[in-house]
């Protein structure tokens, strides 16, 4: 048989040399072997690894299924990652609610307000007014009407009867009457409407349900 030859690790023949073949071609098999190697695995000088590959196995088989340079690609997610960075970065000094225990990573939290409500307005933003906590207002409160005297206009319509005394003499007999009569005044009154005094209290406690907020300065 001849000598093999190739040039990568596939090209070489598992069962060559084969039984029979001249002892002196051991040194021919020996310097393919080394010339396919160098070859498949030339390094960064061309002639073979100059740096001993300490990756294993596993490390190695991450690379399964890459198609193109693994640096470049991470170069690219690089950038891509500091372009979002930059779009998703907020300006300096934003504020911004968070409904969270404490601030992200960036941000300092605002303690200057407490137990406020948000109020949405259509002019500038930022502004603050108000004097009574949202979560629990108290509108207990006292009145007091005052009395009034009905008018004549505001009575009922009604008559007052009293008793008036008679005297009758008779023109030709010349007798005698007296006595004691009933009698009315005229209807007085004008059904009209009035108001009585009154005094009370009146008690409510407002407790709306809430979510504890807390904001945020982009530092």
């Amino acid at each position: 048989m001849p000598l093999e030859t190739g040039d990568v690790i596939e090209d070489l023949d598992r069962s060559s040399p084969y039984p029979g073949e001249p002892v002196h071609l051991g040194d021919d098999h020996l310097r393919l072997i080394k010339a396919v190697l160098k070859n498949q695995f030339p390094g960064a000088l061309g002639d073979g690894y100059a740096i001993p590959i300490t990756a294993t196995e596993a490390e190695l088989n991450y690379l399964t299924g890459t198609t193109s340079n693994v640096n470049a690609n991470i170069a690219a997610l690089q950038a891509g990652q500091a372009s979002l960075s930059v779009n998703l970065n907020a300006p300096k000094n934003t504020r911004m609610t968070f409904f969270q225990v404490a601030t992200p990573t960036g941000w300092t939290q605002v303690t200057t307000y407490n137990d406020y409500m948000m109020r949405v307005v259509q002019s500038a933003g930022g502004g603050v007014g108000g004097t009574e906590s949202p979560t629990s207002i108290n509108f207990s409160h006292a009145h007091t009407t005052e009395p009034h005297k009905l008018t004549l206009a505001e009575m009922p319509e009604h008559t007052h009867t009293y008793i008036g005394h008679i005297s009758q003499r008779g023109a030709s007999s010349g007798s005698s009457q007296d006595g004691l009569l009933n009698r009315e005044t005229s209807v007085a009154g004008g059904n009209a409407a009035h108001s009585h005094g009154n005094t009370g209290t009146a008690s409510l406690t407002w407790s709306p349900k809430y979510l504890n907020m807390i904001i945020g300065n982009k530092d």
